[in-house]
């Protein structure tokens, strides 16, 4: 603008620079925008040392998107008895099919990217349930029921149906200051983990945005008992970019009924 009130008598050359700056400006904001779409800091590899396994180490693979489009997970690495189970995800135009050995797992997502409908497949059985949200944030799946306090998941309820009543689940969370990453590492981690979840592959409305630092489990019984109690607590190493590179995570379960506890320890190491 400057230029066009010292040089009146070159406006037509004005008028056509600024018309390339201003195009050259939508360029440079395409590509920022499009940089800033596709994830970052994508995590590649957990190695897990626990009390109740040998070494495992769990790989994943992304697409040019940034998408999770594979796990591999190695158990007892190292160990003459090492062997890999290998889980590749497929994404449909409102679908996403995760599949493993004698696992499917089919998500039907809704115009806006929240998953609507799971159908999952573990050998003979079927188990279909339906997403239901409040303001973009998971409300029920199944028959769980979830609690949230601002941008992180503070309770979880489990009503299950049996034969001579109800039997009630309840975990509660508290959480830390780190950011979570782009998958659910804390649910890789665990011994049975190594199959994709809806959190890792559509989180938008399901996942908190913090990582916890408690989380507390309770089950009751049909008349309203306390039979179990379960407390997980979880410690954070970050690097100078606030990325989580190591976990410490104490587990202790105790049953009341027999007085039975057990402690387990868990070292999880993630590489980006």
């Amino acid at each position: 603008m400057k230029n066009l009130m010292l040089v009146v008598g070159m406006l037509c050359m004005i008028c056509l620079s600024c018309a390339n700056a201003e195009n050259q400006t939508k360029q440079t904001d395409n590509i920022v925008t499009n940089a800033q779409e596709k994830p970052q800091n994508l995590v590649k590899q957990l190695l897990i040392n626990d009390d109740d396994w040998q070494k495992r180490v769990v790989d994943f693979e992304y697409d040019e998107s940034g998408r999770l489009v594979a796990v591999s997970t190695t158990y007892n690495a190292g160990a003459k008895s090492e062997f890999t189970e290998k889980a590749t995800v497929t994404y449909g135009k409102s679908t996403i099919v995760c599949e493993g050995p004698k696992k499917k797992l089919t998500l039907r997502l809704d115009s806006d990217g929240f998953v609507k409908e799971e159908k999952r497949i573990y050998e003979d059985s079927v188990i279909e349930v339906h997403y239901k949200y409040n303001s973009g944030k998971l409300g029920s799946c199944g028959l769980r029921k979830y609690l949230w306090d601002g941008d992180n998941i503070a309770k979880m309820t489990v009503v299950l149906c049996e034969d001579d009543g109800n039997w009630y689940d309840t975990i509660e969370y508290k959480y830390s200051d780190v950011a979570r990453p782009n998958i659910d590492v804390l649910a890789f981690s665990d011994m049975f983990g190594g199959f994709p979840n809806a959190e890792s592959v559509a989180s938008k409305g399901l996942v908190s945005k913090y990582m916890p630092s408690e989380i507390k489990g309770r089950n009751y019984n049909s008349d309203g008992a306390m039979t179990r109690v379960l407390l997980l607590t979880y410690k954070y190493t970050t690097d100078d970019a606030g990325r989580i590179t190591d976990i410490e995570c104490f587990k202790f379960t105790f049953d009341i009924a027999s007085g039975s506890k057990e402690e387990t320890n868990v070292m999880v190491k993630v590489v980006y």
